[in-house]
Protein backbone atom coordinates (compact mmCIF):
# COMPACT_ATOMS: atom_id res chain seq x y z
CA UNK A 1 0.00 0.00 0.00
CA UNK A 2 1.09 3.42 -1.22
CA UNK A 3 1.73 5.96 1.70
CA UNK A 4 -0.86 8.34 -0.58
CA UNK A 5 -3.41 5.61 0.03
CA UNK A 6 -2.78 5.68 3.99
CA UNK A 7 -3.25 9.25 3.90
CA UNK A 8 -6.67 9.06 1.44
CA UNK A 9 -8.14 6.37 3.81
CA UNK A 10 -6.96 8.18 7.09
CA UNK A 11 -7.47 11.60 6.29
CA UNK A 12 -12.07 12.06 6.42
CA UNK A 13 -12.07 10.48 9.72
CA UNK A 14 -9.25 12.67 11.12
CA UNK A 15 -10.51 15.70 9.75
CA UNK A 16 -14.16 14.78 10.67
CA UNK A 17 -13.36 13.97 14.42
CA UNK A 18 -11.60 17.69 14.40
CA UNK A 19 -14.11 19.46 12.77
CA UNK A 20 -16.63 17.54 15.11
CA UNK A 21 -15.23 18.86 17.97
CA UNK A 22 -15.16 22.05 17.47
CA UNK A 23 -18.60 22.47 16.33
CA UNK A 24 -19.27 19.95 19.39
CA UNK A 25 -17.71 22.41 21.47
CA UNK A 26 -19.16 25.70 20.11
CA UNK A 27 -22.62 24.53 20.90
CA UNK A 28 -22.34 23.39 24.27
CA UNK A 29 -21.08 27.21 25.08
CA UNK A 30 -23.78 28.64 22.77
CA UNK A 31 -26.41 26.62 25.36
CA UNK A 32 -24.69 27.87 28.34
CA UNK A 33 -22.63 30.91 28.11
CA UNK A 34 -22.80 33.81 28.54
CA UNK A 35 -25.04 34.59 31.36
CA UNK A 36 -26.23 37.60 31.26
CA UNK A 37 -26.97 39.32 27.88
CA UNK A 38 -24.43 41.57 25.96
CA UNK A 39 -25.19 44.81 24.56
CA UNK A 40 -23.28 46.98 22.07
CA UNK A 41 -24.62 50.20 21.22
CA UNK A 42 -27.88 49.66 22.99
CA UNK A 43 -28.50 46.64 21.17
CA UNK A 44 -28.29 42.95 22.61
CA UNK A 45 -25.85 40.85 20.79
CA UNK A 46 -28.03 37.81 19.70
CA UNK A 47 -27.57 34.41 21.28
CA UNK A 48 -26.99 36.53 24.48
CA UNK A 49 -27.84 34.97 27.19
CA UNK A 50 -27.17 31.30 26.47
CA UNK A 51 -29.79 29.37 25.74
CA UNK A 52 -30.07 27.79 29.30
CA UNK A 53 -29.93 30.50 31.25
CA UNK A 54 -32.79 32.37 28.90
CA UNK A 55 -34.87 29.81 29.72
CA UNK A 56 -33.83 29.09 32.96
CA UNK A 57 -37.11 29.52 34.99
CA UNK A 58 -39.12 28.39 32.28
CA UNK A 59 -37.09 25.07 32.11
CA UNK A 60 -37.55 25.12 35.74
CA UNK A 61 -41.17 25.33 36.04
CA UNK A 62 -42.00 22.55 33.32
CA UNK A 63 -39.02 20.28 35.46
CA UNK A 64 -41.63 20.65 38.28
CA UNK A 65 -44.79 20.33 36.34
CA UNK A 66 -43.33 17.22 35.02
CA UNK A 67 -42.32 15.54 38.69
CA UNK A 68 -45.35 16.86 40.28
CA UNK A 69 -47.99 15.58 37.31
CA UNK A 70 -46.22 12.08 37.27
CA UNK A 71 -44.15 11.05 40.25
CA UNK A 72 -45.42 12.96 43.53
CA UNK A 73 -49.23 13.06 42.48
CA UNK A 74 -51.56 14.27 45.74
CA UNK A 75 -52.74 10.65 46.25
CA UNK A 76 -49.25 9.29 46.49
CA UNK A 77 -48.10 12.48 49.00
CA UNK A 78 -50.95 11.11 51.09
CA UNK A 79 -50.22 7.54 51.09
CA UNK A 80 -46.84 8.48 51.89
CA UNK A 81 -48.05 10.74 54.96
CA UNK A 82 -50.53 7.68 55.88
CA UNK A 83 -47.47 5.20 55.87
CA UNK A 84 -44.90 7.34 57.69
CA UNK A 85 -47.85 8.43 60.19
CA UNK A 86 -49.35 4.97 61.37
CA UNK A 87 -49.35 4.76 64.98
CA UNK A 88 -47.63 1.65 65.21
CA UNK A 89 -44.33 3.76 63.43
CA UNK A 90 -44.93 6.65 65.64
CA UNK A 91 -45.06 4.22 68.82
CA UNK A 92 -41.87 2.49 67.64
CA UNK A 93 -40.25 6.15 67.25
CA UNK A 94 -40.78 7.42 70.47
CA UNK A 95 -39.67 4.04 72.07
CA UNK A 96 -36.77 4.02 70.27
CA UNK A 97 -36.22 8.06 71.18
CA UNK A 98 -37.00 6.94 75.17
CA UNK A 99 -34.77 3.63 74.82
CA UNK A 100 -31.43 5.68 73.58
CA UNK A 101 -32.06 8.38 76.35
CA UNK A 102 -32.48 5.86 79.12
CA UNK A 103 -29.30 4.02 77.37
CA UNK A 104 -27.11 7.24 78.05
CA UNK A 105 -28.99 7.99 81.77
CA UNK A 106 -27.48 4.09 82.37
CA UNK A 107 -23.97 5.07 81.05
CA UNK A 108 -23.61 8.23 82.41
CA UNK A 109 -25.38 9.42 85.71
CA UNK A 110 -23.95 13.01 85.91
CA UNK A 111 -26.21 15.45 85.75
CA UNK A 112 -25.52 16.44 82.11
CA UNK A 113 -27.24 13.83 81.17
CA UNK A 114 -30.50 13.97 82.71
CA UNK A 115 -30.27 17.74 81.29
CA UNK A 116 -29.90 15.75 77.58
CA UNK A 117 -33.09 13.64 78.53
CA UNK A 118 -34.84 16.38 79.40
CA UNK A 119 -34.50 18.06 76.28
CA UNK A 120 -35.15 15.04 74.20
CA UNK A 121 -38.62 14.80 76.42
CA UNK A 122 -39.37 18.55 75.76
CA UNK A 123 -38.69 18.55 72.44
CA UNK A 124 -40.96 15.37 72.10
CA UNK A 125 -43.55 16.57 73.48
CA UNK A 126 -43.56 20.34 73.26
CA UNK A 127 -42.89 20.35 69.62
CA UNK A 128 -43.27 16.34 67.83
CA UNK A 129 -46.69 15.56 69.06
CA UNK A 130 -48.57 19.05 68.72
CA UNK A 131 -47.29 18.74 64.84
CA UNK A 132 -48.63 14.71 65.27
CA UNK A 133 -51.99 15.91 66.35
CA UNK A 134 -52.54 18.47 64.10
CA UNK A 135 -51.73 16.13 61.03
CA UNK A 136 -53.84 13.10 62.68
CA UNK A 137 -56.52 15.78 62.81
CA UNK A 138 -56.25 16.77 59.37
CA UNK A 139 -57.42 13.78 58.39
Amino acid sequence: MNPSDIWLLLAPPVVGGIIGYFTNDIAIKMLFRPYRAIYIKGRQLPFTPGLIPRNQERLAKRISDTIMGSLLTPEELQNLARRLLQTERMQSIILWLLQLALDQVKADAEQKTAKILANILRDLLGESVPRILKVLARR
